[in-house]
């Protein structure tokens, strides 16, 4: 019933996707924490949602939390060797329930944290009053899936969006709330909407999900093992010319007036990782639909 999450977990560990995505390997831990076998009843019982195949917004937050508490957690607990043998003496249902909270937040604690949402701005140079900044937005959606925003813009003053001194940029609140409005929009849209505020000129623009998760059996392909989709628009001015290299991504009419006006192109296309057995198949079926993708077996 859960082989879900440990599938799903192998897929996210075995990815090995660029910078334009999540670091997929704490969203592993994390994930492969919400099996059964981990939070030993601990844990809420978990359903992917329908939209990303991934569990919803609520169980991340929760899991991150529990892991926020687990080193005090773990102190408060006392020694593993104590616990194992209070429970075998005893036996009382408080007992394993503390020894299992014990293997819970150390299992947590074994990997990397996650972070569900931050925002990283750094200062490319400055000519005069304009700062080029390169801002990168990680969020995790109400479904789950996970979003990395890389934006690389000009900025003629602070225009409240940012803090600048000599060599050193902070964000605001009001970047923040400005790139998490519009993260979720497609890429063309989401240009405009940046680059319509006062004094920023956007150049380039990345963004990059992990997810969905398509479960096996459910996709478009002759494959029956579950896959994972990993997309990434680019939209930028130094694009020599437009692609569409997504053979999943919704028939739609481009922005030509937008492109045409701020002068850039896009760029789509979509990794899937899936385990080795359908790594062949998907390969060809991508192939079939005038779609070469890459695509990445993994053992699971």
């Amino acid at each position: 019933m859960h082989d879900w999450i440990r599938e799903a977990a192998a897929l996210l560990r075995g990815s090995r996707l660029g910078q334009q995505w999540v670091d997929p390997r704490p969203v592993a831990g994390h994930l492969a924490a919400m099996h059964p076998s981990v939070h030993r009843g601990l844990g809420a019982e978990v359903v992917p949602e329908t939209s990303s195949g991934l569990p919803g917004y609520v169980h991340w937050q929760r899991v991150v939390a529990d892991r926020g508490l687990a080193q005090e957690g773990l102190v408060g607990l006392g020694d593993e060797a104590t616990l194992r043998q209070r429970a075998q003496d005893r036996g009382l249902p408080v007992d394993h329930k503390q020894l299992a909270r014990l293997e819970y937040y150390t299992a947590l604690l074994a990997g990397p944290p996650l972070v569900l949402d931050a925002v990283d701005v750094r200062l490319r140079r400055r000519e005069g009053d304009v700062a080029h900044l390169h801002i990168v937005l990680d969020k995790v959606e109400a479904d789950g899936r996970f979003l990395r925003v890389s934006v690389l813009v000009a900025l003629r003053g602070s225009q409240g969006l940012v803090r600048l001194s000599d060599d050193l940029v902070g964000s605001t609140q009001g970047l923040r709330d400005l790139i998490f409005r519009q993260a979720s929009l497609d890429i063309e849209q989401l240009w405009v909407a940046l680059a319509d505020q006062p004094g920023l000129a956007v150049e380039r623009l990345e963004k990059g999900i992990l997810g969905p998760l398509v479960a096996r059996g459910a996709g478009p392909w002759p494959v029956a093992e579950p896959v994972l989709c990993c997309p990434l628009e680019v939209a930028a001015l130094d694009l020599a010319a437009d692609h569409d290299g997504d053979p999943l991504a919704p028939a739609s009419e481009p922005l030509r007036a937008a492109r045409a006006h701020y002068g850039f192109k896009v760029s789509r296309e979509r990794r899937f990782v899936v385990p080795s057995a359908g790594e062949g198949g998907l390969k060809q079926w991508c192939r079939s639909v005038g779609r070469p993708s890459v695509v990445r077996g993994v053992a699971v």
